[in-house]
């Protein structure tokens, strides 16, 4: 049976006809990249040729020359190749390349002189300066969130109750495997993002339609805590609707689906670069989510790479595993697709917007919801607000003055909200919480 073979280049896919300059410039490109697959006997268009035995072996034997001898740091060990059958006694040759953590590689006397290169899209071109930079930056031997903290005094009192909110165990016991600590049990980086000492926050707010700032809240403490915080804020403002369409039958629907509202916040997360000191931001309009994190793409990474082929760069690789542990955060690779997935024949689209220091995610709602849910949504407002105003209810509910009031009047008649303040300095607090 003949192997099925890719039918057009890409950021991790490449053909070429014969060894050539092109050749080398790829399977460098591809180790300072993500890796790829490079098949020899296919050209440009995707027409195979094949290759006769013999040329598969000269092509074999060269490109193992050349990752051994005219590349700096050494390729080999990265590079492993298949010869394909294409019938009529032709031949592909695959050479398949990993992803380096020694970069930059470079043609050997030219790592910082031109001799790096990059995948864009389905190009190979030369990696900039501030690229190799990047590289050589993100080579380091110890990754940002295992480097040490000075301060042995950190306390996981939110963390461990995080933990156990989602049934997982945790305990000092469990602090060296989750990289909290090393090996010395000094801590960690991620060992303070995970402490009731930590020092970055989660900024959300709260927009009208016309962007004017309606709240902003700030979730500080353990990473954990502030994740769960936002999770319960955003199921507040995003309730599961019931939508009668027959004397038997519910529609049920949500305004943005959850599970794409998860996704984009433990991305924002796991793709931060905490070493600045920029929050992740999440602002919350009538009709739109926006996720602003500052990270990294790798390379020259377009947005249908990290979408359609789910090709991404995790900058805090151990954080991750944390998230996944609790069930916060998909399979690598597969977040950002399983976001699109989410919006599948809704009529709306997210957007993903991103360059190599920010990216934004941009999720707008579905549709609005059913009449007749607009109490029950001022309720599960109140239950994660202390007060708010007529302006700010109707802005975060989306809803006319005249909704507005009739929700508010029904949770004042049941109690469960009281009134404060006079005319324009009227407010609602919850007596809920």
């Amino acid at each position: 049976m003949i192997e099925k073979l890719p039918e057009c280049r890409s950021v991790r896919v490449e053909f070429q006809e014969g060894w050539s300059q092109t050749a080398q410039k790829t399977l460098l490109a591809f180790a300072n990249t993500i890796g790829g697959d490079l098949y020899f006997g296919i050209t440009d268009d995707g027409i195979t040729k094949g290759l006769s035995k013999k040329a598969v072996n000269v092509i074999s034997r060269t490109v193992q020359e050349f990752c051994r001898s005219e590349v700096e740091p050494v390729l080999i060990d990265m590079v492993s190749t298949k010869v394909i059958s294409a019938g009529n006694c032709t031949y592909v040759l695959r050479v398949s390349v990993e992803p380096g953590e020694d970069r930059p590689y470079a043609l050997k006397g030219k790592r910082y002189t031109g001799g790096a290169y990059v995948r864009d899209g389905s190009m190979s071109d030369t990696a900039t300066e501030e690229e190799i930079r990047d590289m050589i930056r993100d080579s380091s031997p110890q990754p940002w969130e295992s480097r040490l903290r000075r301060q042995t005094d950190l306390r996981f009192g939110e963390t461990a109750d995080i933990f156990k909110k989602y049934n997982v165990s945790f305990s000092s016991a469990h602090f060296l495997r989750l990289g909290l600590v090393d090996d010395a049990d000094r801590f960690t980086q991620l060992g303070e993002l995970l402490s009731d000492q930590n020092r970055t926050k989660l900024v959300v707010g709260t927009f009208s339609q016309d962007s004017a700032s309606l709240s902003v809240r700030e979730f500080s403490g353990s990473l954990l805590r502030q994740i769960d915080q936002a999770f319960a804020m955003f199921a507040a403002i995003n309730p599961e609707l019931i939508h009668k369409t027959g004397e038997l039958a519910n529609k049920r629907h949500f305004a943005w689906p959850p599970k794409a509202l998860r996704e984009a916040l433990v991305n924002c997360a796991v793709h931060c670069d905490y070493s600045q000191s920029e929050p992740t931001k999440v602002s919350i309009f009538p009709n739109r989510f926006e996720f602003l994190s500052y990270g990294s793409i790798p390379g020259r990474l377009s947005v249908d790479d990290i979408v359609l082929e789910g090709v991404s760069k995790c900058c805090n690789e151990r954080l991750a595993d944390v998230l996944r542990r609790l069930g916060w955060m998909e399979n690598y690779g597969s977040g950002f697709p399983m976001i699109w997935r989410e919006y599948a024949n809704s009529g709306a689209e997210p957007k993903l917007e991103a360059t190599r220091r920010v990216f934004r995610i941009v999720l707008p709602k579905i549709q609005d919801e059913p009449r007749g849910t607009t109490t029950e949504r001022c309720r599960a407002l109140f239950e994660t607000r202390d007060t708010l105003s007529m302006t700010e209810i109707m802005n975060l509910l989306n809803v006319s003055r005249t909704s507005a009031n009739t929700a508010v009047n029904a949770l004042l008649k049941v109690g469960q909200i009281e009134k404060i303040g006079i005319g324009r300095m009227t407010k609602y607090r919850s007596l809920l919480r």
